[in-house]
């Protein structure tokens, strides 16, 4: 069994970006919200605590080897591609003119992504 299958992370995934929009209420024209694998692997930790600890990974950051965010956002462009997934749709943040975006988790510590990639953001699709 994959890890990703163990660690059931695509309901994981699923719960997250579903819950963002019930969160906000009333629907937006520009569709439901966009999250980085940033955003997805905080709020995976705070609805499951000790899952970072289960998988021995770190959210993400700067010097991160064993990143939830890199994981995250390299199994959904693998699995969007290949039409595993098909309900969510992945989106590239240019690198251009951006130097960094700092996430916060839920205990206030801080995770600096250095942007000299493209960041990939994800929703399900309407």
């Amino acid at each position: 069994m994959s890890r990703w299958d163990q660690w059931e992370m695509e309901a994981k995934i699923r719960e997250v970006l579903q819950a963002v929009e019930n969160d906000r209420g009333e629907s937006h024209h520009f569709g439901r919200p966009l999250f980085t694998a940033y955003q997805i692997a905080i709020a995976i930790g705070k609805r499951y605590p000790g899952f970072l600890e289960e998988t021995g990974m770190e959210i993400g950051g700067e010097g991160s080897d064993s990143s939830l965010a890199r994981y995250i956002a390299q199994q959904l462009s693998v699995k969007i591609k290949e039409g595993a997934i098909e309900d969510i749709e992945g989106f590239l943040l240019a690198a251009d003119h951006v130097k960094e975006i700092d996430f916060i988790d839920p205990s206030r510590a801080e995770f600096e992504a250095n942007l000299t990639n493209d960041i990939s953001l994800f929703r399900i699709k309407e």
